[in-house]
């Protein structure tokens, strides 16, 4: 059979191949009939004048195989699994496009080049605010007392800052005074100061007055010593532990902000009617100020009219001796 030449390149072919490497289908039946020959004008078929067409063929053979003598040496495989001498483009039966010359596959795509997203001052500072509440958070949860803080006795205690070994001693509370952000105003005979927290009487006890002032969030207690010392360890007795009722009716401190002389500490109580150290060398101070920062709500709340103040029963102090 006479070789094919392909009417739009001009290259010469096998008869066996289904299509030139410029892409164009050589299988057709004017082509595949053997009547192009090498005299014939490329792009125009016998007896046309004029431009080349655009040809649109329609298939009316079977595609061809690759000949099976046909060894010119190592192939290039197109996708679709025809081999095809390492110099073609295109694939002689299908027409997919090959790799380059010589390889077995397609070069890769490259990845698309994306542009850098800039990070706005706006955000930084957004980043930076996150990360000092995250930071508080962990600061909170490890200074926040756990249910396995319970020492000897009833006592818990929460260290702040690291151990001291000095010997400490009890501060004389008939020289320490004391005052309230609010007080809920007496009934009768019972009182609700807050000297009622340095008198050693668990009946007694600070109440807030929850009607003016709301939950007892951000209420304060300071207590004045006769002179500075060097405060070591405070204790205190959380709710108003007169009886079951009383403790549960009334609100109680969650987390309060201990600020000294020097210092500023956040701590994390109990809910809980037992004894509740905190320990730290807060340093010499003339005053110690007790700020709640968020409380445990009392079961008064449930009732309308019924008003829950928050409460706290007892405080002692210590100093470090000499």
């Amino acid at each position: 059979m006479s070789p094919i030449i392909c009417p739009t390149c001009g290259r010469q072919h096998p008869a066996a191949e289904g299509f030139c490497q410029c892409g164009y289908p050589l299988y057709v039946d004017d082509v595949a009939s053997g009547d192009l020959t090498a005299s014939h004008n490329p792009g125009r078929l016998p007896g046309e004048s004029g431009p080349a067409p655009i040809p649109q063929p329609e298939r009316t053979t079977a595609m061809p195989q690759p000949p099976v003598n046909h060894d010119p040496g190592p192939m290039v495989m197109c996708p679709a699994g025809h081999p095809n001498e390492p110099a073609r483009t295109l694939c002689s039966v299908c027409g997919l496009q090959l790799g380059q010359a010589g390889a077995p596959q397609r070069e890769p795509v490259p990845e698309p080049i994306r542009p850098r997203r800039e990070i706005s001052g706006g955000v930084i500072a957004a980043l930076v605010a996150a990360a000092v509440i995250v930071a508080g958070g962990a600061v909170w949860a490890l200074t926040r007392p756990s249910d396995d803080d319970v020492v000897e006795g009833d006592v818990t205690s929460v260290t702040v800052g690291e151990p001291d070994d000095r010997a400490v001693v009890a501060v004389d509370l008939s020289g320490v005074s004391a005052a309230a952000s609010s007080v809920l105003p007496d009934d009768g005979a019972t009182s609700y100061g807050p000297a009622n927290t340095l008198d050693g009487d668990l009946a007694t006890a600070w109440n807030s007055h929850s009607r003016q002032t709301g939950s007892g969030e951000g209420e304060t207690l300071t207590y004045t010593f006769a002179s500075p010392i060097d405060l070591a360890r405070i204790e205190l007795i959380n709710g108003y532990t007169k009886s079951e009722t009383t403790f549960q009716n009334n609100s109680r401190i969650a987390e309060v902000e201990v600020v000294t002389d020097t210092q500023t500490f956040t701590v994390g109580l109990h809910d809980s009617d037992t004894p509740q150290t905190i320990e730290q060398p807060f340093g010499v101070t003339g005053s110690v100020t007790i700020r709640v920062l968020a409380i445990y709500l009392g079961d008064g709340w449930e009732n309308p009219a019924f008003a829950t103040d928050l409460a706290l029963s007892e405080i002692s102090f210590f100093r470090f001796d000499g």
